[in-house]
C-alpha cells in the first residue's frame, strides 16, 4: 500500500504542477497544437501557453488526431481518476469498518453459541468444531423441543392419575 500511496502522490504533484486551465488541439493542417484556454479570434487561435505540437504522421493523420485529443483530455481525465481514487479509498475504509463490526458481531454470537451447546451437553457428547461436525447442531439436536416437552408432561399426567400418585389430578 504504501508504493500505491506513494505512485498517486507522484501523480497528484505532477498534475498540480502541469500547466492549468482548459487543455485543447488547434490543428493548422499539418500540426496540432495543445495548449490551454484556446480561442479562436478572427486573426487565428490564441492560447495562455502552447503545451505540445503534434506533426502529422504521413502514413496515418487519423492517428496523430487521437494522440492529440488523449493529451488535451489527459489533464482532466487524470483529476477525474484521482478524485475516483480518493473516493473509493474512503469507501474502502468505511467497508473496512463495517467488515469489523460484522466480525466482532460473529465471533461474539460464536462465543455464545459454543456456551450454548457446552450448556447442553459435554464437548465428547457434542463433540468439536470441523469439517465433518458441528457441535451446536449437535446441541440443539440434544434439545428437547416444548411440543415435545408439552406431550410428555401430558402423558406423565395420566400416567400418575391412573396410579393414583397425584390427587390434584385425580381430583
Amino acid at each position: 500500500m504504501p508504493e500505491q500511496t506513494t505512485r498517486l502522490a507522484e501523480i497528484q504533484a505532477r498534475e498540480a504542477a502541469a500547466t492549468g486551465g482548459t487543455w485543447g488541439t488547434h490543428y493548422d493542417g499539418t500540426v496540432y497544437y495543445l495548449a490551454s484556454d484556446i480561442r479562436l479570434t478572427s486573426s487565428g487561435a490564441t492560447c495562455s501557453r502552447q503545451i505540445a505540437e503534434l506533426h502529422d504522421d504521413p502514413d496515418d493523420k487519423t492517428q496523430t488526431y487521437r494522440d492529440a485529443s488523449f493529451i488535451a483530455r489527459a489533464r482532466d481525465d487524470v483529476r477525474f481518476l484521482l478524485a475516483e481514487v480518493a473516493r473509493l479509498t474512503a469507501e474502502k475504509a468505511e467497508l473496512d469498518k463495517v467488515c469489523d463490526e460484522v466480525m466482532r458481531e460473529r465471533d461474539g454470537l460464536h462465543d455464545a453459541l459454543d456456551k450454548f451447546a457446552q450448556t447442553v451437553a459435554p464437548e465428547d457428547v457434542i463433540g468439536e468444531h470441523s469439517s465433518g461436525n458441528n457441535p451446536w447442531a449437535n446441541a440443539l439436536d440434544l434439545v428437547t423441543p416444548m411440543a415435545e416437552v408439552d406431550k410428555l408432561r401430558a402423558e406423565n399426567a395420566e400416567l400418575e392419575k391412573a396410579l393414583g400418585l397425584n390427587e390434584t389430578a385425580a381430583a
